[in-house]
């Protein structure tokens, strides 16, 4: 791993040619980016996601979560993101999503896989995470990286079943 600044990232990844950013605020680029996952990706009405879009800019841009964006090795777009926060060692992904053309492909496994890496190195020891109970990919994914469901909560958030995870690092 390389660890790098620039002067739009707070910090900035290099593992085995993925090259991943931290954000503070967020980039116009990478705004369209997670815009075009969220409105393609979730059975949430169109209203509902508009307002989790600009939940994740609130998020950032107050400095209660980290923006991780992965650039694709091939034209240096941006192609993932996560959303996290970290208190007391306890890591929240609220979000990650990889673009439509760009899945079944292995990024969002190696981008989580590398996330994992930079959080532990950060001092978090355990990450939580919640999935809509229909959506497979992620399902697939976090069982292959031994994420371990610890509930189940039905008709929940936008009447919604949920998945809660957690994972040691």
């Amino acid at each position: 791993m390389e660890r790098t600044v620039d002067n739009q990232a707070r910090e900035h990844y290099f593992y085995n040619g993925m090259n991943i950013k931290l954000f503070k605020t967020v980039p116009d680029d990478v705004s369209e980016m997670i815009r075009e996952i969220l409105m393609k990706a979730y059975d949430y009405p169109e209203d509902i996601r508009r307002k989790e879009i600009d939940e994740i800019h609130f998020n950032v841009e107050r400095e209660d979560g980290d923006l991780y964006v992965a650039y694709d090795r091939r034209d240096n777009e941006p192609n993932a993101f996560c959303v996290c926060q970290t208190v007391g060692g306890v890591t929240w992904l609220y979000w990650i999503g990889v673009l439509e053309g760009q899945r079944d492909q292995g990024i969002g496994t190696e981008f989580l896989e590398h996330i994992l890496r930079i959080l532990k190195g950060n001092k978090s020891h355990k990450v939580w995470a919640d999935t809509i109970q229909s959506n497979g990919a992620i399902y697939k994914v976090f069982k292959m990286m031994d994420f371990t469901v610890f509930a189940a909560v039905n008709n929940f958030w936008h009447n919604q079943d949920y998945f809660l995870w957690s994972k040691d690092i």
